[in-house]
């Protein structure tokens, strides 16, 4: 941010917002976005979800995880609850 945003032309900048108390931001599945904290008194929470709209790249995704244990179990644990529900 300090060192390459400023070089940025303007038509390669993102969108940019200051978010004002009681505002939500919605980002839409695959956006990639950032979120900068202006003050110690502001957080930024997020919640994710798979719907059927999004489902082939979450897991898509979730298959590319790699070989690491905890990965694999989060994998394993997501194809679970597919067949469970």
């Amino acid at each position: 941010f300090i060192e390459v945003y400023p070089h940025l032309a303007q038509e390669d900048r993102p969108i940019e917002l200051m978010q004002e108390p009681g505002d939500i931001i919605f980002v839409p599945s695959g956006w990639w976005h950032t979120v900068l904290n202006v003050s110690d008194t502001t957080i930024a929470l997020t919640q994710n979800w798979i719907d059927k709209y999004n489902f082939n790249m979450a897991w898509h995704d979730i298959q590319q995880v790699g070989e690491d244990e905890q990965k694999i179990k989060f994998r394993d644990q997501f194809l679970e609850r597919l067949r469970y529900v």
